[in-house]
This record gives C-alpha cells, sequence and structure tokens, in this order.
C-alpha cells in the first residue's frame, strides 16, 4: 500500500500547479494510468520518475541510487489500484463548469473528458510534463486515451478536423509543437476555471449580442445601392440557412462601419451578435483568440434562427501578403488553409468589419460573397449628419453648411464633438461653434485639420488674378457641358487652388481637394489604390476634383528609376481618360511633368502674379478685410509707390499678412503696417535676396 498522502493543501511543489484538491486528484489518476500502462514503447525513465517523486506528485518514495525503476512501477501499480476502486470526486467549480459546457454546447462523455484534461493539462504542469514526455513516443491520441481510460479510436473521433472540439474551436491546433499540438482554447479555460458557470453566462460569454445602432440605413444615403443589396443577400440567406455566408464591409476609421452592421441587422430583424474585441478584464484579444471565439459562437448558434454575426477588426486575424527583405512575397498573419476552412464552415451569416483590405490575401477576400466599401459621407450627407448631431447647440445654418465643405468629416468625429459641445456651456453662438470646432481639430482619428474654415485674405473676385484664360468663360463654359480636365499651374498663391473653391461654389458642387500628401502611400500600389479611390469618390458626390501637387504622380516617366513610379502615373492617366466630372489638377512645376499627360487635358490655364494695377486693388481688398479704411490721396501715392517696387507678389501674399494681422496684431494696425508686411513676404521670395529694406515715403 502507498505511503499515507500528504494533504493537496500542503504541497508546494511547481508541479502541482495552480488547480483545486479534486481536479489534482483527478490528474493524479490519469498520471498513474500513463505510467502503469504496459503498451508504453520505451522503459519508463529515471528523470521521469525522479520529477513526479520529487515533487512527491503521486506519493512516490524519494528515488536515490537504491531505488529501481521497477520499484518504482510496483508502487505506481499500487496506487493505480486504489485510485481505480475509489475514482476522485468531481463536485468541484471546476467539473461543474465542465458540464455546464458540455450541456449548452452538445458534448458527448468522450468530447467532455477531453476537454477536461487538455484544461487541466495546462494548468498542471506534472500532467503536461508526462504528456510531453509520453508523446515524444507515441501520438498524442494514444497518450490521451490511455489517461482517460478510453480507445484510441474514441480519442481520434473527437480530435478529427470536423469534429466538434475542432470545428467549434474549443481545442485549438498548433502543429509548430509537434509534441504536443492539441490545447485548449484560452477563452474556455478561463471560464472553466473561473466562477460558477449557468447556461445563460456562458452563452453570454461566447456569444455577447451585439448593442443597439445609433442610426438607421437611412443615415447612409451615399452607399444606399450597395445597403439594399446586402440587405437582400442576407434576409435570402438567413431563410435557407445557407453555410458560409460572408458579406465584407471596409472603410476608414470613423465612417460608421459598426452602425451599419448593427443597423442592418436591426433592419432585418436578427439577432445580431459581436465577437469580443477584449476579455473582461478589458486586455485585447489577439487574432487566434477572437477567431477561435468566432468559432465557438457559429457552433453555439448553428441551430438559432434569424441570428447574425459581426467581426470587427478583421485584418487582425486573417492571412496577408508582405513584401520580404529579399523582394520575395510571403504570407503572414495567420494559415490560409485554416481561416478558408473556418469560413466555409460558417453556419450563421457574418458581417465583417476592416479599416483597409489591401493586404490582406486575394485567395482569402474570395471568399467573401459581398465586398462593399464604406466611404466618407458626401457634403449633403454631413450636412445632414452635423444638423442632427447638433441638434439642440446653437449654431448658425451657414456656419453648419461651411462645417459640411470639410471632406474629413466621419460620422464619429461628428458625434464625438457633438458630445464635446453639449458639456461644455457656451456664452454665444460664435462660442458654441468655435467649441465644436475645436473638438473637431483635437478629435481622434482625424488625418490633417479640417478645411472648412472661412477662407482668409480678400474676398476672392476673379477680377483679381492673372490667368492665360478667360476665367470667367471657363465657368460658364463647365457649367454648361458639366465635364472636363483643365491643368491649371503657376507659382505658389497665384490662386489655383482659390480657382477651385470659386469654381465649385459657383457650380454648386462639392470641391474634393486631393493633395499630394493624401494619395501618397508607402505601400506597393497603394498610391495607385488612393487615386482610384479619390476617383470613385468624386463621382459618387458629383464634386468638382482637384489633385493638388499633380507633379508628384506625372512626373516624367523617362526619368523614373523605379517601377512603382511608372505605375502611379499610368494610374493617374487611366482614371483621367475613364472620368466623366471635372477635374483640376494643379502644379507649382510644369517642366516636371509627363509630356503625354499634358494631352490629356483639354486646357492648361497659366496663373501669374499680378501687375501694379491689380496689386493696389488687391491692397485696398486686404484693408477692407482688416476694417481699415481706403488711405486718402497723399498716403496712398505713397504705398502705390511702394507696392509697385514688389513684383512677385501674389494673392496668397495678401491673404498671409491678413492672417498674420488677425493673430499678432491687437491695435496700431494701419496701412503701412499691411505694405510692411507685404514687403517682408516679397523679401523671402525665391531670387529675392532676403528682406526688401529702404522703401519709404
Amino acid at each position: 500500500m502507498p505511503a499515507r498522502r500528504t494533504p493537496w493543501s500542503k504541497r508546494r511543489s511547481p508541479l502541482l500547479g495552480q488547480v483545486g484538491d479534486e481536479e489534482r486528484a483527478v490528474v493524479q489518476l490519469w498520471i498513474a494510468r500513463l505510467l502503469a500502462d504496459p503498451t508504453r514503447t520505451r522503459p519508463m525513465t529515471d528523470s521521469v520518475l525522479t520529477s513526479l517523486a520529487s515533487g512527491n506528485f503521486l506519493d512516490l518514495p524519494r528515488t536515490d541510487a537504491k531505488r529501481s525503476p521497477k520499484a518504482l512501477a510496483r508502487h505506481v501499480a499500487a496506487m493505480l489500484e486504489q485510485l481505480e476502486q475509489s475514482p476522485p470526486p468531481r463536485r468541484s467549480e471546476f467539473f461543474r463548469n465542465v458540464d455546464v459546457l458540455a450541456k449548452v454546447v452538445g458534448l458527448d462523455e468522450v468530447e467532455r473528458e477531453v476537454v477536461a484534461f487538455f484544461a487541466l493539462a495546462d494548468r498542471c504542469p506534472a500532467l503536461g510534463y508526462i504528456q510531453l514526455s509520453e508523446a515524444s513516443a507515441r501520438p498524442v491520441e494514444r497518450v490521451v486515451a490511455v489517461a482517460l481510460g478510453c480507445e484510441p479510436t474514441e480519442i481520434r473521433r473527437v480530435l478529427e478536423t470536423k469534429g466538434l472540439l475542432r470545428a467549434g474551436g474549443l481545442i485549438e491546433v498548433d502543429f509548430q509543437g509537434i509534441e504536443a499540438p492539441y490545447g485548449i482554447n484560452r477563452h474556455i479555460e478561463e471560464l472553466l476555471f473561473g466562477e460558477r458557470l449557468t447556461r445563460d453566462r456562458l452563452k453570454s460569454a461566447l456569444a455577447p449580442t451585439a448593442p443597439a445602432p445609433t442610426v438607421t440605413l437611412a443615415d447612409f444615403p451615399h452607399v444606399a445601392s450597395e445597403i439594399e443589396i446586402v440587405e437582400q443577400f442576407l434576409a435570402a440567406s438567413m431563410r435557407a440557412r445557407v453555410r458560409g455566408t460572408h458579406v465584407l464591409i471596409h472603410g476608414e476609421p470613423g465612417t460608421g462601419k459598426t452602425q451599419l452592421a448593427r443597423s442592418l441587422g436591426q433592419e432585418l430583424g436578427a439577432l445580431t451578435y459581436e465577437v469580443k474585441c477584449e476579455d473582461d478584464d478589458g486586455d485585447a484579444l489577439d487574432g487566434p483568440q477572437r477567431l477561435s471565439a468566432f468559432r465557438l459562437m457559429q457552433h453555439l448558434l448553428r441551430k438559432a434562427r434569424g441570428t447574425l454575426i459581426i467581426f470587427d477588426e478583421m485584418e487582425d486575424v486573417f492571412p496577408y501578403q508582405q513584401i520580404a527583405v529579399l523582394g520575395l512575397q510571403q504570407t503572414v498573419g495567420g494559415d490560409k488553409a485554416y481561416t478558408n476552412r473556418v469560413l466555409e464552415d460558417s453556419n450563421v451569416p457574418t458581417i465583417w468589419l476592416a479599416n483597409r483590405i489591401g493586404h490582406v490575401d486575394p485567395a482569402v477576400l474570395r471568399r467573401f460573397d459581398l465586398v462593399v466599401e464604406l466611404p466618407r459621407p458626401s457634403r449633403a450627407v454631413r450636412l445632414t449628419m452635423l444638423a442632427r448631431s447638433l441638434e439642440g447647440v446653437p449654431v448658425r445654418e451657414e456656419w453648419l453648411a461651411r462645417m459640411a465643405e470639410d471632406d474629413q468629416l466621419t460620422p464619429a468625429a461628428i458625434d464625438r464633438a457633438a458630445r464635446v459641445a453639449r458639456r461644455l456651456a457656451a456664452a454665444s453662438v460664435e462660442d458654441a461653434e468655435r467649441r465644436v470646432e475645436q473638438a473637431l481639430a483635437l478629435g481622434a482619428g482625424r488625418a490633417r485639420p479640417g478645411r472648412c474654415a472661412m477662407q482668409d485674405g480678400p474676398r476672392y473676385d476673379l477680377g483679381l488674378v492673372r490667368a492665360s484664360v478667360d476665367l470667367e468663360g471657363l465657368v460658364a463654359g463647365l457649367r454648361e457641358r458639366g465635364r472636363g480636365t483643365v491643368l491649371l499651374h503657376g507659382a505658389p498663391g497665384t490662386g489655383k487652388t482659390a480657382f477651385a473653391r470659386h469654381l465649385a461654389e459657383r457650380l454648386d458642387k462639392p470641391l474634393l481637394l486631393k493633395p499630394a500628401s493624401e494619395l501618397l502611400s508607402c505601400w506597393v500600389g497603394g498610391t495607385e489604390q488612393n487615386l482610384a479611390h479619390a476617383f470613385a469618390q468624386a463621382r459618387r458626390e458629383d464634386a468638382v476634383l482637384l489633385v493638388d501637387e499633380a507633379d508628384s504622380f506625372l512626373m516624367q516617366r523617362e526619368r523614373a528609376v523605379r517601377s512603382w513610379e511608372i505605375t502611379q502615373v499610368n494610374e493617374l492617366l487611366l482614371q483621367i481618360e475613364g472620368f466623366d466630372g471635372i477635374l483640376l489638377c494643379a502644379t507649382n512645376r510644369l517642366e516636371g511633368l509627363d509630356r503625354a499627360s499634358l494631352r490629356r487635358f483639354a486646357l492648361k490655364i497659366r496663373f501669374e502674379p499680378p501687375g501694379t494695377d491689380v496689386r493696389w486693388r488687391l491692397l485696398l481688398a486686404t484693408l477692407e478685410a482688416l476694417g481699415l479704411t481706403a488711405p486718402r490721396r497723399r498716403v496712398a501715392e505713397r504705398l502705390r509707390v511702394r507696392l509697385d517696387r514688389l513684383d512677385g507678389l501674389t494673392p496668397g501674399d495678401f491673404s498671409t499678412v491678413v492672417r498674420h494681422a488677425r493673430i499678432c496684431v491687437a491695435a496700431g494696425l494701419t496701412a503701412d503696417w499691411v505694405v510692411d508686411q507685404l514687403t517682408e513676404e516679397a523679401g523671402l521670395k525665391p531670387g529675392a535676396g532676403g528682406p526688401v529694406i529702404g522703401f519709404g515715403g
């Protein structure tokens, strides 16, 4: 008979792990079966027994030089006989939780035992140690069968790829760990060793229901046709209970993807569930954990009708392609075959959400039935969102219209700014508007400051712009024809961007301004994709598209040293040829443009610094913008002489002086001060040789 066992609570061996008395007793039985198994393919080594004996895990005598392996084997056999005659009780919280899991998920007796085995193997190092030792000599399935006292065929059955444990994500596989590829799902492990489970708590933990949406489908008119087909497709799939139904919605952060998905679930009358992004402690779940949770939800909801699952941030879990150091393309981020199998075996229709998909492996993207891009809302939609979100906040209609011009506004940014505005009491309408603008500028996820502020400087007047064509005639022609490609070139500040804004306003169309900084991408193929998206957005919004710093994309191809420099030019030229709206491209460097690209533009307009008469009119308009009266004749003559000497001044320089005055000058603002600042601006231009001095009246 074995020696009297020391109470488990008094043992301190690291081999015992962090499990309770009953769990340790069951593990003791399993290890005794493994050590006493007569079909072992190798002898019981001294190292295994020494480790177990030193921890007093099986009440083994301390091994020493006089103790033979045969004597230890006899001790194990005697202990096993006792344990088989009086099996350890299973009344602990852990075993109760295993029973609840088995009932909710639908596990048979062998599946339930296998779940308990791998859960305890992860928490109890002694079992894990003997499992690894045995697995190096025979298959893991055989080791588990001996420990649980069942046939190996039964273990192989429950561990099959399409079996409930594997397909449901309860048991995970890592074939890189050759000796012990199987392991318990981490989320399930935490639930089993946590507080007492109930059916409702388990279902809530595995498949939490989605919050109610804060918007409706009517809030997405810019993708109304896409939403219609997605809604019809999901409804038909839920009625027919079609397996492997997946819809992917992607777009920039803040465009409302999650709210759209929840709104679709609400409109369909579906019970909508969301895969969690974090655990109960608030720690982020990694990709494999979330994918395992998704498989569990799929199995748990497999018999439910009218259900829908939402999986956000899907790019974190699917394989994607990247360029290796030597230029070789490889796929990372997950096993492609496993991912494809997860998609194919899904029982519940799923909406997947992603911020970007350009890097996701094309083989994975082909598994989705519908792929929909959710763009930023159009100007009309932005205006509606602003008006609804800021209801009750004292703002003016003309201010709302001006704010809606900012194409960087997203539904999330608008909602955040509205919450801030409501919590901060405003002393006046102007104060309320200023707070909203500040909240938008400071909002998370803003790619750059909004372009909603009123333009500084003199009021825009085509008569103050010096261009190589009649701009009034151009405006009239574009209004009548509704389409055209125009290249604007000239020195900085000569009015190219200002003319684009003026044109859009005269045509009653939104201006979609796309500077090079927004279109250029560090990813190979990313710039081409951004260009395609810009033209697509202009079509959707019926906007005047302005590509600023166009020389960044239309460089001379014969000077290209990299292949992607050529593809950028080709992509933009291709988009220009297929565009049926109004396109303006602006550049300060006409000489650097590809010669063939110039033929794509119906008009090439040169903007130049204004002459002396126009400079004087710009000065008078600037004084008016600053609230100053026009100078009297004697002062005017003196100022005119100074201004005539400042060749190269542009309308942009006058706007700069206005901004300077509004920021820094509180008192003492005069016409002479304005001309002084214009003189400094002229002196900073290339070739001016520094600030101009010595001009006086």
